[in-house]
């Protein structure tokens, strides 16, 4: 009698490449196993992505073999980026898919709970006025209950708020608390609805020498806790686990943390906070399949197949995974077998070498279109298998098919989009808070991206056991160079409405041209098209008849005239068609280093009408990371020429009046600093040059930048992240705080994230302080802002978040910066 045993492969949804993946070989199928054969689990637990130890999560997951996850609180939505123009919420998405690509390669998985970066905090005090701490709480709570680790890592220590980032101090006091309330069936009580309580066996704080003042202070520190090494050299694949670390870290690209890989013994140190001590992590823990009630027979036969495992001809190994599978079916319901089940069901298919694809022509379709896919299935095997079924949103594709050694079954077949949103990250959709996102649907919480509802189901019958196995549609198409290559399938909308620009300043007070552009996705549109405006403001003409023809974008252009009082709205834009409309747009981000991503954005411009003075200088911009200053001085009507870095030592800088460096410029091209001498003597003959916030590290040596100026110049960390702090006018009869524009306290209202950072601490009398600034209960800092005089022109250093500001057209910004520029 055929067994109906039903064995669900979940497969990972995250792309870690856009090119072909290749299949297991012999010693990844091998590594699985080792990993089935283990029975416990580790949670490293920190605030953002790039604060993880990889040393740390590739030692638990390749050498211990337990199943690790990294629980990050936030996807780094308020750092900056060193690779591209993308900030806030685009960055997070671009952070998110680098830390999935780290964990690709560490071997761990990855966790996050709904709080929002809003950038950088001093102490936890301050952490809290922007993150709800019972709904962080609930999160971490949610996810040590729904992972079960047995043991927690911290990255930060929980006991020392204000000695770094108070989202670093607050990822650890959240991690201690959830740990006692996770076994608790009185906190979170719906949660128990999905999942159960749970008690990790212990917490520690994995300690770093970054922590302590000297090397002497950190070594005594650590006498008393648990020493791992973790440079562990794997010949089975030819790398050291610290190699495997460099690789993985250096998938932030966007943070500028490509590693040099390091090979030897190396400590890591861990000190027990709560819990059970122990002198090993999983001490008193049964890490075998007898932890199960009645597993100890599975124990047996696992043991038995790693002893035996045939690595020439994997297909070999089958039959007593099957037989494993038969006895793990028959134990009780648990934790365990629900978690393990999936991953034997993943090796037994990839000892049959068994390829499974489902792929479309397409990478983009309407919630109204039709979807031309192909299936594939290959069982690379003497074993015998046989395609059962394929189902796609319930409809069957096929009928029974049986796979031969090697060759391809290949089926094409056309089915209707299942799903009517368009493609866009989950805790996205909704409207969320600076501190906190909003996420309706409680069980996508902690989940890196949406589910995909592309999804094919494959059902194989394999010597009598039904195998189901999952794989999401992709866009396959050859690429010149790259060959094959896979990108996800993007649900976009039926109109694409993208304003040319999200900010248009008004800085004569008078009208301007807006543009926006429509874009037919998969079939001819008729229609209008119409900007509306609060009452004060007005917008020619009123509507707008469209008629655009299928895959072609054209753009349509509106008079906007702004009130002739000072005023900031929101201009919404809307295409209606047959009464339906349409008010948003996809936008794409696309890296070789994570696959491509959309976010759908609301179709609106900020409108802002105000007056400013900006002079007629001749600026020229060199560009930094994650740079658009240049961009939106422009929208003032200055003449800017961007200077490639690159080729500066060459280039003719005579005839510009200003040298803008752009934020971290000093950083991304550290050879700027050998044209010292061509700085100053730009500088000498009567232009101003301003360099925008450098940080301390990346690249340049603190030393070189310090020694950028004529003068003497510290660069420190300190900064004001409070967007609220009051602002102290040091030099008030200096020429930038009132030439050509007067500034007063009130332009530094409705500033965002913050006020500035990496201030310098000492300069030289040459040197005048302007503005002076602090958070709450801290001494004023008057690095913000420094102009030199320098023969017949200026040097100036601002940590000032221009960067920021301006894109969201904060005025007092503005007219600050062009004081600056107009010395």
């Amino acid at each position: 009698m055929k067994k109906k045993i039903l064995i669900g492969l979940l497969v990972s949804l995250s792309f870690t490449s856009n090119a072909q993946q290749n299949q297991p070989n012999s010693v990844g199928i091998y590594q699985k196993l080792q990993k089935f054969a283990f029975l416990g689990k580790v949670m490293y637990v920190a605030a953002h992505p790039d604060d993880e130890n990889t040393n740390v999560i590739s030692h638990f997951a390749n050498k211990v073999h337990a199943t690790t996850a990294y629980l990050s609180l936030t996807r780094g939505d308020g750092g900056q980026n060193l690779i591209g123009p993308q900030l806030r919420e685009a960055l997070g998405v671009i952070r998110t898919h680098e830390l999935l690509a780290a964990r690709s390669i560490d071997g761990g998985g990855q966790w996050f709970t709904r709080a929002n970066d809003f950038g950088y905090s001093k102490n936890p005090k301050e952490t809290f006025t922007f993150w709800e701490k019972e709904q962080l709480l609930h999160d971490v709570v949610w996810a040590f209950r729904k992972f079960k680790p047995d043991v927690i890592i911290n990255r930060f220590d929980h006991r020392t708020p204000g000695t770094t980032h108070g989202h670093h101090t607050t990822s650890a006091m959240i991690s201690v608390e959830a740990f006692d309330a996770v076994g608790d069936a009185s906190k979170f009580p719906e949660q128990l609805q999905h999942t159960s309580i749970h008690q990790p066996n212990a917490v520690y704080l994995n300690k770093s020498s970054w922590f302590f003042k000297n090397k002497s202070d950190f070594e005594a520190s650590v006498t008393k806790d648990i020493s791992v090494d973790v440079g562990t050299y794997y010949p089975n694949i030819g790398k050291s686990n610290t190699e495997i670390a460099a690789l993985s870290r250096s998938q932030h690209k966007s943070q500028g943390f490509g590693m040099l890989s390091s090979r030897g013994k190396r400590k890591e140190y861990f000190e027990l906070i709560k819990g059970k001590k122990a002198t090993n992590f999983f001490e008193g823990i049964d890490t075998t399949w007898n932890r199960t009630d009645g597993g100890a027979v599975v124990a047996e036969m696992v043991s038995a197949l790693l002893a035996d495992f045939n690595f020439n001809n994997p297909s070999a190994n089958v039959t007593d995974l099957l037989k494993i599978h038969k006895k793990i079916s028959q134990l009780k319901d648990s934790h365990w077998k629900t978690e393990k089940l999936p991953l034997l069901e993943t090796i037994i298919t990839d000892c049959l070498g068994i390829y499974l694809k489902a792929y479309t022509n397409t990478g983009k379709i309407t919630p109204a279109d039709s979807l031309q896919i192909s299936i594939e299935a290959v069982n690379r095997s003497n074993y015998p298998v046989t395609l059962n079924s394929v189902h796609f949103n319930n409809k069957q594709l096929n009928g029974v098919q049986k796979l031969e050694n090697n060759s391809a079954f290949i089926k094409k077949t056309t089915v209707l989009s299942p799903h009517k949103n368009y493609t866009t990250p989950y805790y996205l959709k909704e409207e969320y808070s600076s501190g906190m996102y909003t996420v309706n649907n409680k069980l996508n919480i902690g989940l890196p991206e949406t589910p995909t509802p592309f999804m094919v189901d494959f059902k194989l019958d394999v010597d009598g056991y039904l195998i189901s196995r999952q794989q999401p549609i992709v866009f396959k198409y050859r690429d010149r160079v790259a060959g094959e290559v896979y990108e996800p399938l993007f649900v976009i909308p039926e109109i694409n409405v993208k304003p040319t620009k999200e900010l248009i300043l008004f800085p004569k007070q008078n009208e301007k041209q807006v543009t926006v552009s429509l874009l037919a996705a998969t079939k001819d549109q008729k229609g209008t098209l119409r900007i509306d405006v609060p009452d004060e403001w007005i917008v020619q003409p009123e509507k707008i008849d469209f008629n655009i023809t299928k895959g072609n974008e054209t753009s349509f252009s509106f008079k906007v005239i702004p009130p002739l009082d000072a005023a900031i709205a929101t201009a919404k834009v809307t295409a209606t068609v047959n009464d339906k409309q349409y008010s948003s747009y996809a936008e794409h981000i696309n890296y070789d280093h994570i696959p491509k991503q959309q976010i759908i954005h609301k179709a609106e411009i900020r409108l802002v009408n105000f007056s400013i003075e900006t002079g007629n200088k001749k600026i020229a911009y060199i560009q930094g990371a994650g740079d658009s200053v240049d961009a939106n001085l422009s929208e003032l009507g200055l003449q800017i020429t961007p200077i490639d870095a690159s080729n500066f030592y060459a280039t003719n800088i005579s005839n510009f009046d200003v040298i803008i460096l752009g934020i971290r410029a000093l950083n991304k091209f550290p050879h700027l600093l050998n044209n010292k001498t061509k700085f100053e003597k730009f500088v000498k003959a009567g232009g101003t040059v301003i360099v925008q916030y450098t940080t301390k590290s990346y690249r340049a040596a603190p030393s070189s930048i310090n020694n950028f100026f004529p003068f003497q110049f510290t660069l420190s960390r300190k900064r004001v992240t409070d967007e609220t702090a009051k602002v102290t006018f040091l030099a008030p009869k200096h020429q930038v705080l009132n030439n050509p524009n007067k500034i007063s306290n009130t332009d530094f209202n409705d500033w965002v994230q913050e006020r500035g950072l990496y201030f310098p601490d000492q300069w030289g009398k040459e040197f005048t302080p302007i503005l002076g600034m602090n958070d709450v209960d801290e001494p004023l800092t008057k690095g913000s802002l420094l102009i030199g005089d320098y023969g017949n022109g200026h040097f100036v250093y601002t940590g000032i978040s221009f960067f920021r500001e301006l894109p969201k057209g904060v005025t007092g910004a503005y007219k600050l910066l062009v004081n600056i520029i107009n010395l």
